[in-house]
């Protein structure tokens, strides 16, 4: 029987935010490691959120969201 994986409802509450996702995306690329790349983005509010508590809640979603990927897939 094939694995079956939870649909997480945040891909479809919040837009897509390409431009969002390139900013999480290149401090990955930059770090290789997902906790460097949330610490560079939330310490330099690459996200330019209004509230610490929105930077947190949008690179959380990116993050999921870009998590998916494979390493071979690129970010555009």
């Amino acid at each position: 029987m094939p694995v079956r994986q939870r649909y997480n409802l945040g891909f479809t509450a919040a837009s897509l935010r390409l431009e969002l996702a390139r900013i999480v995306a290149e401090a990955y690329a930059a770090t290789g490691d997902w906790e460097a790349a949330r610490e560079h983005v939330l310490t330099h509010n690459a996200l330019q959120a209004r509230s610490a508590s929105s930077a947190i809640r949008m690179e959380r979603e990116l993050h999921q969201r870009l998590r998916t990927l494979t390493d071979e897939q690129p970010c555009r």
